[in-house]
């Protein structure tokens, strides 16, 4: 009979354990929204990009920051996929767009 007592207890503790470790893990978590468009004009004095995006979570023509303009230097007119910090995209904020490798531009 204790010994039977004892497993309860010892799976008693492991949930609690994966409980408290799944909590903390999940505050680290970092969502991203998927976004596609086509590059408009990159500035690179102001370090910024604007894209006509064609996802339907963030359509329209948007402003997004890069770390290193050059990067998309000869991109004008192309369509590009990358990544925001978010994962909702509201209208007047200007996102870091982010590479599906995980390099912020």
């Amino acid at each position: 009979m204790t010994r039977q007592r004892s497993g309860y207890g010892l799976i008693f503790y492991a949930m609690i354990i994966a409980v408290l470790l799944g909590g903390s893990l999940s505050a680290f978590a970092n969502d991203e929204l998927s976004v596609t468009g086509i590059v408009k004009k990159v500035d690179a004095g102001t370090r910024t990009v604007i894209i006509d995006v064609k996802s339907s979570a963030c359509s329209g023509e948007r402003r997004f920051t890069i770390d290193n303009p050059a990067t998309l230097a000869d991109s004008e007119g192309t369509s590009i996929t990358f990544f925001i910090d978010s994962n909702e995209c509201k209208k007047d904020v200007v996102y870091k767009m982010i590479l599906p490798g995980g390099t912020k531009r």
